[in-house]
């Protein structure tokens, strides 16, 4: 894992059932986030992004970005305006080119 910005700090976690988790912990200046390079991953036997996450009711967005084998980078904005834990389920569908890194009309290739 990359940590950039602003006293961003990310790790894998286990808990006592063995599961693991990226646990995540910032302190906003600017901007701040963490990259987790995944090598060549074939999702075309998904419909999108699933994960469990607990806000922290401060206003700010996560951004859940990425990066397809053509180099086009892909985004979701989340809000964090509660403090309650959810599972966030987003649709490949849902994810929007990043203005200025791909052509508008590109379409998500899952593979």
């Amino acid at each position: 894992m990359y940590n950039y910005g602003s006293h961003a700090e990310g790790s894998i976690v286990t808990d006592v059932t063995n599961s693991k988790a990226m646990k995540y912990r910032y302190e906003l200046g600017n901007y701040c986030g963490l990259t987790k390079a995944v090598n060549k991953l074939d999702v075309s036997a998904f419909a999108g992004v699933q994960f469990w996450y607990q806000p922290d009711a401060s206003g700010q967005t996560l951004k859940i970005q990425l990066k397809d084998e053509a180099g086009n980078y892909w985004e979701k904005d989340i809000a964090l305006d509660s403090d309650q834990a959810e599972t966030v389920q987003i649709p490949f569908q849902e994810f929007n080119i990043k203005e200025g890194y791909g052509d508008v009309e590109t379409v998500l290739n899952q593979q």
